[in-house]
């Protein structure tokens, strides 16, 4: 993901990773039900589920493991 413009959203947190990874994001069918597995397996809600502006106001919620990071849960359109 790359902002669009200086007044993205994403800009300020963005130009600090360069060319690393902030976190993976992966789509899933059914959002309370992939967060509920995850739950399941260690990993830690970090930001309740909404609306992302930048992803065409589809529904995402980000998730914490100590082994992995964060990773962010994208539901399919």
């Amino acid at each position: 993901m790359e902002p669009a413009s200086k007044e993205s959203p994403l800009y300020s947190l963005l130009k600090n990773y360069k060319n690393s990874p902030y976190h993976m994001c992966y789509i899933v069918n059914n959002l309370e039900e992939a967060t509920k597995m995850l739950e399941n397996d260690g990993y830690m809600v970090i930001k309740e589920a909404e609306t992302a502006p930048c992803l065409e106001d589809r529904n995402v919620v980000f998730l914490i493991n100590p082994y992995i990071g964060m990773i962010e849960l994208l539901e399919e359109e």
